[in-house]
């Protein structure tokens, strides 16, 4: 090249089209300081453009779909944007497992789980929404959907659920230039965030029997123990799966491994965390399961207690000792936090699959039995209260 320069002086033809590709690629821009954040300026600014001029030649009653194949949520926020940017209304989106999983995991990497096909059609967007005046329909819309999702197609993957969830939850969003809220303008990742914490809301709300306030720890359990991943696998999880439902707790991922229902692990430096479950019916195993939960039978909470810690001790005790071990497990335990317990065992019974030890396990816990039980605690520490007064 030094010597004969005029043999390389040719421009190649991804050189010639490079600055016309929609991909945000540093490579473009080498040399040049920022260069990421400056592709990725770029890219957004092409991807509006393309959907403008698709806009000006797509019919008005016409659909634009769009094959999303981009895994990060800072990818999706710059759809959503260049999407409404460019005068459309997202009507729906549905997920497609199309790539092995493990490309899209990666640790510390806040991914979206899979593929997805968004429907969108041009719209007039109104000039302004407020999301406190909005987020009553967008719950109702998007809990209507997620049920329908759980209880007729049997889709259970939270990952799934959110990414269908998003065409009826942006369908009522994206019909604004600009969407606000109390304290002021929301970015395209609020709106994906509030969008998340509401399926998350809806996932609880369709599983559980009662409404009640279940603790971060005990939803995180429920939301996994039931979530159902096309391996087969219904224990072992992606870090960003984890993550993500997290978030939409509003929980540090470290309150799970606290509690001890999540364990950590890295393999091919990729993080998962394995989900602490009953693993089978015999009482060696569970009183090992037990161990690894940091609960022991007979012996008082080194930690405010979880309700899931409730129900792993019911469920180990029942099967030890029978009615007298359930009474003598639970005998420390708040009575609140039984009436709640027995809200998610009623909860895992209903939804668990047939060959789950979980769910052999809490096939004895009755209605019934459970309230002989919170009875007869409840009347041991009346008497004890009443002991100890008249000794005094």
């Amino acid at each position: 090249g030094d010597l004969y320069p005029e043999a390389f002086s040719y421009r190649t033809l991804w050189e010639e089209g490079a600055f016309e590709e929609v991909s945000a690629n540093p490579g473009r821009f080498y040399g040049q300081s920022h260069a990421r954040k400056i592709a990725e300026r770029h890219y957004e600014e092409l991807l509006t453009a393309s959907f403008r001029q698709i806009a000006n030649v797509l019919r008005d009653d016409g659909l634009l779909v769009v094959y999303f194949a981009h895994s990060t949520t800072k990818a999706w926020s710059r759809l959503l944007r260049s999407l409404v940017n460019s005068g459309f209304v997202i009507t729906a989106t549905w997920p497609i497992h199309a790539e092995q999983r493990q490309r899209v995991i990666a640790v510390g990497r806040e991914a979206i789980d899979s593929n997805i096909i968004v429907v969108a059609r041009k719209g007039v967007h109104q000039d302004a929404g407020y999301l406190e005046t909005l987020r009553p329909q967008l719950r109702r819309e998007v809990s209507n959907f997620v049920r329908e999702l759980i209880e007729r197609y049997n889709i259970y993957n939270w990952a799934d659920l959110l990414n269908c969830s998003m065409g009826p939850a942006l369908k009522v969003l994206t019909r604004y230039k600009e969407l606000r809220s109390v304290k002021g303008a929301l970015t395209a990742e609020d709106i994906l965030r509030e969008v998340s914490n509401t399926v998350t809301m809806a996932v609880i709300d369709t599983l559980l029997e009662e409404r009640v306030r279940l603790d971060d720890v005990s939803l995180l359990y429920l939301i996994l123990r039931v979530s159902r991943l096309e391996s087969g696998r219904t224990t072992e999880f992606p870090f960003d799966y984890v993550h993500r439902i997290c978030l939409s707790l509003n929980m540090e991922i470290e309150r799970g491994k606290e509690y001890c229902v999540l364990e950590e692990s890295v393999e091919k430096k990729q993080k998962t965390f394995k989900l602490l479950v009953p693993p089978s019916t015999e009482v060696g195993a569970l009183e090992d399961f037990l161990a690894r939960r940091a609960l022991k039978l007979g012996e008082p909470l080194k930690r405010k207690p979880a309700v899931v810690d409730a129900v792993h001790l019911a469920e180990v005790a029942y099967a030890k000792g029978g009615r007298r071990g359930l009474v003598e497990a639970l005998k420390a335990v708040d009575e609140g936090l039984l009436e709640k317990a027995y809200v998610l065992i009623e909860t895992l019974r209903n939804w668990l699959p047939r060959n789950e030890p979980e769910r052999e396990l809490l096939r004895p816990l009755s209605r019934e039995l459970w309230n002989e039980v919170i009875n007869e605690i409840r009347c041991a520490k009346e008497k004890a209260r009443l002991d100890y007064f008249l000794r005094s």
